[in-house]
């Protein structure tokens, strides 16, 4: 009986671990082809020198 219990939770640990492991239909298939979005000629965008991207726009709200 204990083995029974044994041998069970192993394939079912193993059916999960190998179901969870593999990709979904959706994440398998390739992105489309979508045009890049435009930049806003309004923002500043620079490189620090650790890496961090940053990009910055003129606000004009909240006023104060």
């Amino acid at each position: 009986m204990r083995l029974k219990k044994i041998i069970l939770s192993l394939l079912s640990a193993l059916f999960v671990g190998t179901t969870l492991g593999l990709p979904s239909a959706a994440q398998a298939q390739a992105p489309s082809e979508m045009p890049p979005l435009p930049i806003d000629t309004a923002v500043r965008i620079g490189k620090l020198p650790n890496g961090l991207t940053y990009f910055i726009r003129h606000n004009e709200e909240p006023k104060g």
